[in-house]
């Protein structure tokens, strides 16, 4: 059974109340960090997340972005969508990291709604996320992210 980040908005949820200081976190705690401030459309957040250098790479593309690039489709979704949450089945840490599983639920201002599974692979560096390797198929998203 999977769980969401709750909130009493869950549209845009306010980070701070769902995440660890950064003293005592460990990559999963960083994991779940990077997911409520990308929830609540928090860039400054979800950056504060990415280490300057990091590098995401995702499967439908196959590009190779930075952290300014893979926020640019944060503000994105922050405008065309009316609300989108991830419900997170499973995040597991690993060596150098985690791995995490969720379901990304889109709802858009246009009332077309999509979802689709995401694992993401993650290598973690003195705190911040270095590399991740997401696995996706954007194409649930089209019609909400349209007009």
């Amino acid at each position: 059974m999977g769980f969401e980040l709750d909130h009493p908005n869950p549209q845009r949820p306010t980070p701070a109340h769902h995440i660890p200081t950064e003293t005592t976190m460990t990559n999963t705690d960083l994991a779940k960090r990077f997911s409520a401030y990308s929830q609540a459309g928090d860039v400054a957040g979800a950056l504060s997340c990415l280490h300057p250098d990091a590098q995401i790479w995702q499967n439908f593309d196959g590009k190779i972005k930075t952290p300014a690039e893979l926020m640019t489709t944060l503000e994105l979704m922050k405008v065309k969508c009316e609300s989108f949450r991830y419900e997170i089945h499973r995040v597991e840490e690993i060596s150098d990291g985690y791995i995490q599983r969720h379901t990304l639920h889109m709802t858009g201002k246009n009332g077309a709604t999509g979802s689709t599974e995401v694992v993401v692979i993650a290598r973690v560096e003195d705190g911040k996320i270095r590399f991740a390797e997401e696995f996706l198929d954007p194409s649930p998203f089209l019609p909400v992210l349209s007009g």
